[in-house]
C-alpha cells in the first residue's frame, strides 16, 4: 500500500473511527444516495432531453433502480471495505510506534 500521509492519518484516527461504527448507513449514504441514485437520475435524464429516447415505462423505471441500487450498494460495501482496511493499517502503524 501506499505510505501513509499524516492528513490521511489524522483523518482515519479521527473520523473513520466514528463512521465504521455505522457500516450499513455508511453504505446507505455513500453508496446509494450519494452514488447510485444521482447516477440513475442523470442517465435517465441524459436519455429523455439530449438523446430524446422514449420516456420510461413503470416496469423499466423500477427495474432501473432496483439494478442500480444494488450495484450503489456493492459499490459503498467495497468502499467501506477499502476504508476499513486502511484505518486497520493505520491503526497498526500507530501502534508500532507508541
Amino acid at each position: 500500500m501506499k505510505p501513509v500521509t499524516e492528513k490521511e492519518r489524522k483523518y482515519y484516527l479521527e473520523k473513520w473511527k466514528i463512521t465504521r461504527q455505522n457500516k450499513w448507513g455508511y453504505v446507505i449514504k455513500s453508496g446509494i444516495l450519494l452514488y447510485s441514485l444521482p447516477s440513475y437520475t442523470l442517465i435517465t435524464m441524459y436519455n429523455l432531453f439530449l438523446r430524446r429516447a422514449e420516456p420510461l415505462g413503470g416496469e423499466e423505471f423500477f427495474i432501473g433502480l432496483v439494478l442500480w441500487t444494488m450495484m450503489g450498494t456493492l459499490f459503498g460495501y467495497w468502499n467501506f471495505v477499502i476504508n476499513e482496511n486502511r484505518y486497520k493499517q493505520i491503526v497498526e502503524q500507530n501502534d508500532a510506534n507508541f
